[in-house]
């Protein structure tokens, strides 16, 4: 991983011209057209009988000061080896409990 405002220097260091704003929207857009098959691994993971799942806490930056909290990305895998992510802003057991519902 790598900010964008890292990114775009780097990019533009190498002689390509993309803006924050275009890498933030291709990654939305990137992010919209996979949903289906990210939903499809996490329903497959689920039903496999058994998922195993760990968390890691990281840091969230609001905006462009220096503002941050902790948050926690859930990975969960399933008996087929299907991977998915999941956060959550704390690691109290409502995350995972949500995930598990059923």
């Amino acid at each position: 991983h790598m900010p964008y405002n890292r990114l775009e220097s780097k990019y533009a260091s190498e002689g390509f011209d993309l803006s924050r704003s275009v890498l933030c929207e291709s990654a939305v857009r990137c992010a919209e057209i996979l949903a289906p098959i990210a939903e499809q691994i996490r329903r497959d993971a689920l039903a496999s009988g058994i998922v195993q799942t760990d968390d890691t806490g990281v840091t969230i930056q609001e905006g462009s000061e220096k503002h941050s909290r902790k948050g926690h990305v859930w990975v969960y895998r399933g008996l087929g080896g299907q991977v998915f992510f999941d956060m959550t802003e704390s690691r109290g057991r409502d995350g995972p409990r949500s995930v598990l519902t059923d």
